[in-house]
């Protein structure tokens, strides 16, 4: 199972080198059960719905596959190409022998900042000057 401080730190890690377009999006794939089939939900700015939809996802499933989305001729807040447009998680149930989900609150609470602009401004990639505020 992967672990949610991992997830967390490669979030991080994006925001920390401005290695991101805004605004993000997430994606959320979730099996029925371990073989059905998938049901994509993405969310763009809901945080509200982000947390609830996460925190029910949280009492039977786990993230099995997380991913970083990119768009090459989108320009990252570093001035870059292959700029990481969203991320992208893969749910399913949990096993028997399994005793809690990794999806924890920490971890969602590091997912809602993923809408904002403000965090990408404490690693002084952006200036409130750039945007007139």
């Amino acid at each position: 199972m992967m672990k949610p401080q991992d997830i967390i730190d490669e979030i991080r890690d994006d925001f920390r080198v401005g290695n991101v377009s805004m605004p993000m999006f997430i994606d959320i794939w979730v099996a029925d059960d371990n073989y059905g089939p998938y049901l994509k939900h993405r969310f763009f700015e809901d945080k509200e719905r982000l947390v609830s939809f996460m925190f029910d996802l949280s009492l039977s499933k786990k993230i099995f596959l997380f991913d970083k989305l990119r768009k090459a001729s989108t320009i990252s807040v570093n001035g870059f190409d292959d700029a990481v447009v969203g991320y992208e998680f893969h749910v399913s149930k949990c096993g028997k022998r399994e005793n809690e989900s990794n999806i924890t609150p920490e971890l969602i609470e590091e997912l809602t900042k993923v809408f904002d602009l403000d965090s990408v401004y404490p690693y002084g990639w952006l200036s409130d000057e750039r945007f007139g505020e």
